[in-house]
């Protein structure tokens, strides 16, 4: 064990929460918010703290920052993940930190309201799993921020508006109830934003997109840049598809818009074609039935190129879907999913050559630096929040070399619009918009 010495940016996390009740911790990944957040407690002293985090996060990454450090050898931590026996043994524990995954929020505040009131500090880690407020979690945390019961509130974040700066309301009134964007999503975004003609999309209107975030500011403390974080080097490999496969393509995209005629372009249907036609660009392609296509395997050589190229370095290399994953193991069967037992500590522990993982079940939280410095995207994605979290498991405090993060990409296909929409932070309604467009005109 080490003695957590914290940096200047991490003890400006520190002050900023021994100075708030609700504090917005802004900080990019990797940047030791978790362990800067635990030593501040020894300044507040909290009677009791409730962790709410993905669940990866909950079950591996809080409990190995409390033991890692000499500094938190004295907390006392339970984590509520598992059966409902379970959870509720860690809520009745002695523990001075309960460590619950965002899944199980709703059952807490329906089954634990007496345990609840032992806690005076929550602490939500990754806050933009609560930027939906339809959501059953946003709600049932919304509950337990209106109850009262808890007055100190802890939000830790690299991107709390991932797509948009309507994201920014829920977190926010998690933090102090509306008093700075209204008590209403309906209310914030009428004052802050306008939408078009079909009351489709929402922006914010002049000027107000800084008035948003001077009241964020407020109750925020926020870490662009800091010290100790090698070169990241972002390369795309680039791929031709057969002109075969590439006349297939072209008559799908074209020939969806055609059957959409005239009719609006719901996220739905925009985000199955755009889907449709990302899985061709990677190779294979579900149909209604969930039968997988096989159209080309250019991906694969163009990943298989990259290892080899790697020269025995351990890869950690992200799939989009399902049938990804079955051929990239039908070629490399000793590849590891990141979702087996124990995968993260043999990665880490430099035993596993070829990790696998899905970006929604390793973008938070998961240290995954001591294993390697390359990453390979067999396929981009259209999640900013999940690219930009993904990528930090790599880059991030610990990581003693440069980080390669390989995107291979399919030429004059989606591939390319969907990069270029996440750095835009653009939908994929706005991508088929704009493919409509090329084909009518």
């Amino acid at each position: 064990m080490n003695t957590f010495t914290p940096r200047d940016y991490q003890q400006m996390i520190i002050d900023h929460i021994a100075k708030h009740q609700s504090s917005f911790i802004l900080a990019q990944m990797g940047s030791g918010k978790s362990a800067a957040t635990l030593q501040s407690f020894k300044t507040i002293k909290p009677k009791r703290v409730l962790i709410i985090a993905p669940i990866r996060v909950a079950k591996n990454t809080w409990p190995a920052e409390i033991k890692k450090w000499t500094n938190f050898a004295k907390y006392t931590y339970a984590v509520a993940v598992g059966t409902p026996k379970q959870r509720t043994l860690a809520f009745t524990s002695s523990a001075s930190i309960v460590i619950i995954n965002v899944e199980n929020v709703v059952w807490m505040i329906d089954n634990c309201a007496k345990e609840l009131e032992t806690f005076d500090t929550v602490v939500i880690d990754e806050s933009s799993g609560f930027k939906n407020p339809s959501t059953k979690r946003f709600k049932a945390v919304k509950k337990l921020r209106s109850s009262g019961l808890i007055k100190r509130w802890i939000l830790l974040t690299a991107t709390p508006t991932p797509n948009s700066m309507l994201e920014a309301w829920p977190q926010m009134y998690i933090l102090d109830q509306g008093e700075r964007l209204g008590r209403s999503m309906t209310a914030y975004k009428q004052r802050y934003f306008q939408s078009d003609y079909m009351g489709y999309k929402w922006e914010p209107r002049e000027g107000a997109e800084q008035i948003i975030r001077s009241k964020i500011a407020q109750l925020a403390v926020v870490v662009e840049n800091y010290s100790g974080l090698p070169d990241r080097v972002d390369l795309t490999e680039e791929v031709v598809l057969p002109e075969r496969i590439m006349r297939q393509y072209r008559d799908l995209e074209k020939d969806a818009i055609q059957k959409l005629g005239d009719d609006m372009i719901t996220a739905a249907n925009a985000a199955v074609l755009i889907g449709k036609l990302a899985q061709i660009a990677g190779g294979a392609c579900y149909d209604e039935n969930s039968k997988v296509h096989h159209y080309h395997d250019e991906k694969i050589d163009a990943l298989a190129s990259l290892i080899e190229q790697a020269e025995g370095e351990n890869v950690l290399v992200a799939y989009n879907y399902q049938h990804e994953l079955d051929r990239i193991m039908a070629v490399y069967p000793d590849a590891v999913n990141v979702k087996e037992a124990d995968a993260i500590d043999r990665w880490n522990r430099g035993e596993i050559k070829i990790l696998l993982a899905h970006p929604a079940s390793a973008a938070h939280g998961l240290n995954l630096q001591d294993g390697g410095r390359r990453i390979i995207w067999f396929s981009p994605t259209w999640s900013n929040e999940l690219k930009m979290q993904f990528d930090a498991r790599l880059h991030r405090q610990g990581q003693k070399d440069n980080v390669y993060i390989h995107t291979i990409v399919a030429r004059d296909t989606v591939d390319e619009r969907i990069i270029a929409a996440v750095r835009d932070k653009k939908s994929a309604q706005d991508i088929l918009l704009e493919t409509v467009k090329k084909y009518r005109g």
